[in-house]
């Protein structure tokens, strides 16, 4: 069996993460590029399509006349509001990096993990998050929506009237932030930040081409994206609906009055307007609910489809170009052994994976003593490769080494 090289004495090793984390960013800007065309679709989405005076003619006809045409061209309006959908996306994908973790909660009962996890900052953090995504998105939202969706900051009113403060976008903002309250539950009850990285199973003798062919089966992330959406669209609208429910209820029922007095007062500073005033309503009723529950599944779908993208390509074996991402390592064995020495678990758990995929590979054998042939647990291996990678056989000293050993030694006698 072919024993890895072994390296000049004192050199020294690069440590793992210098492999991982290019590893890592090359599957984020992956992730983020399927993001960014989802924020795009979401942007050709949000524009006005139609016209409000009726047309016979056909869809596709319709979509290439020009007020139509700059709504999908990427240079433009759409362009700008495809970037700005793009930051709740990156809001979540920053959550999700600071706080991914690898395997389950370790908790015996619901109550435990409420009493334990509750006033964590990373759990208020989960919360801002959310809530800076939803308000960034609707204000998006807003400034796309035209005149006559009455989301103004004022309301003119008729010539001989005063101006008066608007409770619609008040309203609006107030449901997105209780839809991100709302998903935040979902995020931390779920348990989103936990990563689920598949061990490789040990491979059974077979030549290239058929190691090949069951490289090109194997479905790809933004294969597995595509079959999800209609799942995704399914949850989105189900948790908008709640949303709109309870902050419906709660909003008319409970703090209306107290927020648009604050509200109110803050206003003031900026418009000049009456000292006190009622809330103005938030008539038409139906539009605005209508608008919400639209734009409500596109955001709550642009958030599953961040968090699923993540699960899909952190969870990737940890390779590439099919090869060890320590395989550029001058000495392999020796970085491996340095993703031991990491604080965090999750780089442990790649390094295992490596390890894994080496105990596996029957095309590879770097290892001496390996046998790919015979089936290994993932523990078994890992704890096999990592007892025969300490025992390695050190190098010989060279003689530049034994002179300075041999000075060292005479400089301590004298």
């Amino acid at each position: 069996m072919p024993i890895a090289p072994l390296v000049p004495l004192g050199s020294q090793v690069r440590p793992y993460r210098d492999y991982l984390t290019p590893a890592l960013h090359r599957r984020f800007n992956k992730a983020s590029r399927y993001t960014l065309l989802f924020c795009y679709a979401i942007a050709c989405f949000m524009g006005e399509w139609t016209s409000r005076k009726p047309c016979l003619r056909p869809i596709r006809k319709r979509m290439l006349t020009k007020p139509a045409l700059w709504l999908w061209f990427p240079f433009g309006a759409t362009g700008i509001r495809t970037l700005m959908i793009f930051i709740p996306a990156l809001t979540i994908y920053v959550l999700r990096v600071a706080q991914w973790h690898v395997g389950d909660r370790q908790t015996e009962s619901r109550a435990e993990t409420v009493q334990k996890y509750t006033l964590r900052a990373a759990t208020l953090a989960t919360f801002a998050f959310y809530m800076f995504s939803s308000w960034v998105y609707g204000e998006v939202y807003m400034w796309s929506r035209p005149s006559s969706s009455k989301l103004g900051f004022t309301d003119m009113g008729r010539a001989h009237e005063r101006v008066k403060l608007n409770e619609r976008p008040l309203f609006l903002r107030y449901l997105y932030q209780v839809l991100a309250v709302v998903y935040a539950l979902v995020h931390l009850v779920d348990d989103y930040d936990s990563i689920e990285v598949p061990s490789m199973k040990p491979k059974k003798d077979r030549d290239e081409s058929t190691a090949a062919a069951a490289a090109r089966s194997t479905p790809k992330p933004r294969q597995i994206l595509l079959k999800k959406l209609t799942s995704i669209f399914a949850t989105s609208g189900l948790i908008t609906c709640v949303s709109l429910v309870l902050g419906g209820v709660f909003y008319f029922v409970g703090p209306r009055h107290v927020v648009w007095d604050y509200y109110y007062t803050f206003s003031r500073t900026f418009i000049s307007l009456s000292k006190t005033s009622k809330p103005t309503g938030v008539a038409p009723f139906l539009p605005l609910v209508w608008g919400f529950l639209v734009e409500g599944t596109l955001l709550v779908a642009l958030w599953q489809f961040v968090n699923k993208a993540f699960d899909l390509y952190i969870a990737q074996e940890p390779l590439k170009n099919d090869q060890p991402i320590t395989n550029e390592s001058r000495d392999p064995n020796g970085t491996l052994l340095n993703g031991l020495k990491s604080r965090k678990d999750a780089v442990k758990v790649c390094r295992f994976g490596t390890d894994c995929y080496l105990q596996a590979d029957t095309h590879r054998p770097l290892l001496s003593g390996s046998s790919p042939s015979s089936p290994t647990p993932f523990p078994t291996a890992v704890r096999h490769s990592t007892r025969r990678l300490s025992a390695r056989r050190p190098q010989p000293l060279s003689k530049s080494h034994r002179f300075a050993l041999r000075r060292l030694s005479f400089s301590s006698s004298d």
